[in-house]
């Protein structure tokens, strides 16, 4: 063997001798913080049970204090230690009824609990569906506007082609001609007419009540009709077919 490898070798069992001490010291400095920390928490420990005991001591010297007066005054003995003893009795008693108390509160929190989330998930649902009636009630109020805007735009069509048809029965008359007469559709005449806006929402406000599903309805036509007439003037005769099928409760309600 050479005298080189002769020296490796030693150096090897060195370094491994040292690694292994390392480790050994680190093993040994992390149980030492462990039996530290145990006996920080035992030094604890030992505090709270000293200072348990110094104050069991007190209650002792107190009740013993008290009891060597009790005990002097003469005549009294056997009723304060009977006092004493029922005492202590109603304390036992108060203690096992709090510990049954204490074994009991754990299930009644868990009902409690449960109770409570299913009072949260019922107020949940209810807010969902007053969410879905109040959509439903727009939805329905646009389709009862659009109604009546629809039914008064035909109106105003048709009054405007009436208006036409005079102006031209004008015109023929003027030139000398004679207009023919214009065939009246059994069931074509006007069931109402000379009605004001204001007889109509006057209408639909004191007698709406009897038919509470069409008053929404009823005011989108007092609305839109309010183009077509001036205050306290009577709407156009063309209108008098849509204000009799449309009016027709309140009207009849009012004859």
């Amino acid at each position: 063997m050479s005298p080189v490898s002769e020296v490796l070798e030693p150096a090897d069992d060195v370094d491994a001798r040292e690694g292994a001490l390392l480790e050994r010291e680190l093993r040994v400095a992390e149980r030492e913080r462990a039996v530290a920390r145990a006996e920080a928490r035992l030094e604890e420990a030992i505090a709270a049970q000293k200072d348990l005991l110094l104050r069991r001591e007190r209650e002792v010297e107190e009740a013993r204090i008290l009891r060597d007066e009790l005990a002097g005054r003469r005549g009294r003995d056997e009723a304060i230690e009977q006092a004493l003893a029922q005492r202590e009795a109603a304390l036992v008693e108060q203690e096992l009824a709090l510990a049954e108390q204490t074994a009991a509160l754990s299930p009644l929190q868990a009902a409690l609990a449960e109770r409570e989330s299913r009072v949260e998930e019922r107020e949940r649902e209810v807010e969902e569906r007053e969410r879905l009636v109040d959509r439903r009630d727009e939805v329905s109020a646009r389709r009862e506007l659009e109604t009546a805007r629809h039914a008064v735009e035909i109106a105003v069509r048709e009054t405007q082609a009436a208006q036409r048809a005079v102006e031209l029965a004008h015109d023929d008359a003027s030139a000398g001609e004679t207009p023919s007469p214009q065939r009246v559709e059994p069931g074509a005449e006007p069931l109402v007419g000379g009605l004001t806006v204001e007889v109509l929402a006057r209408l639909t406000e004191e007698r709406g009540d009897e038919h509470p599903e069409r008053i929404d309805e009823w005011e989108a036509y007092v609305h839109f009709l309010r183009e077509y007439a001036q205050p306290g003037e009577p709407l156009p005769d063309t209108f008098d077919a849509l204000v009799a099928d449309v009016f027709e409760p309140l009207l009849d309600a009012g004859a």
